[in-house]
């Protein structure tokens, strides 16, 4: 149990107790109208915890966005975006079996890894197990995320991920199959990214991937030889609320205004997966975990 469940658990059982007793033993001052917004903020506060904490986080969704990156487009690619699965204290195999199971469901063409496979410790790795299921036409790549570096062991993640015949980008370009696209990896952004290295002979001309863990990447200029980035990073803030967005700062410096979805980052297309699973209290609220499915046209 980790810190944030010990309070969480200690909040439930408390305000459960709470509410009980006042019911039970304070029936008279029911009819007190403090005493029913007491209540029913207690009730409230305890149902919108219990389903963040418990509910929500289990309900594993598919967010579909089309993509186009030319007016005159002759050519589709189908992308399953898969981020911050985070196996640890909160996520175990099973879950990464589901993960597996629906996105594989989806027949994408390729399948995109953008790090933060663990929580906070390089063995942790061993729940993985079940990515090595995947499969498809185009193949299975990914990058490292700045959790793959607790423990500063980035290379047991990688590894882990190559043994299940995943392969791991660091600072390293692609092509996919026969589409004319190159896919370009960076490792993480705050760690051991070489952005430079990895556009090494991208011409303006080409069609042009870009896998990064973080956001971030998009304030290089450097990025701009790209035709679209892939992020996860931010887990859409993981708590959210109904037209004010997310709750807790963005770890980037992109921040709020880019925490979800697609955009368009001075006019380079950016998409930022939710991801699957979580950092801090265990909790998603108006955020399920979710695998993106691309549909890019170019």
């Amino acid at each position: 149990m980790t810190y944030f469940d010990a309070i969480t658990f200690f909040y439930l059982v408390s305000a459960g107790f709470l509410f009980v007793h006042k019911i039970i033993a304070h029936r008279a001052s029911l009819r007190v109208w403090k005493t029913q917004f007491f209540l029913l903020f207690l009730s409230v506060s305890w149902i919108v915890i219990f389903y963040g904490s418990v509910i929500e986080p289990k309900i594993l969704t598919v967010h579909t966005q089309d993509i186009s990156l030319s007016p005159s487009s002759t050519q589709e690619l189908r992308v399953a975006l898969i981020g911050d699965i985070h196996v640890g204290p909160y996520r175990d195999e099973a879950w990464v079996r589901k993960v597996v199971k629906k996105t594989l469901a989806e027949h994408p063409d390729i399948i995109l890894l953008v790090g933060d496979f663990i929580y906070d410790d390089p063995t942790q790795s061993v729940l993985l197990g079940p990515l090595g299921n995947l499969s498809a036409p185009f193949g299975v790549y990914a990058v490292l995320g700045n959790h793959d570096y607790e423990g500063w062991q980035p290379e047991i993640i990688a590894q882990t991920l190559e043994a299940l015949h995943i392969e791991v980008l660091e600072n390293e370009s692609v092509p996919i199959g026969m589409t004319g696209i190159t896919l370009v990896g960076i490792s993480d952004l705050w760690f051991a990214a070489d952005l430079s290295k990895a556009l090494e002979g991208i011409e303006e001309e080409d069609k042009v991937i870009l896998l990064s863990h973080n956001p971030d990447v998009v304030l290089d200029e450097e990025s701009r030889l790209a035709d679209l980035v892939l992020s996860g990073h931010t887990h859409g803030g993981q708590i959210r609320l109904p037209w004010i967005g997310s709750i807790p700062p963005i770890p980037d410096e992109l921040g709020r205004a880019y925490d979800r979805g697609f955009y368009l980052y001075k006019g380079l297309p950016l998409f930022v997966t939710a991801g699957v699973g979580e950092t801090g209290p265990r909790a998603r609220l108006w955020n399920p975990p979710e695998i993106s499915l691309l549909t890019i046209s170019y």
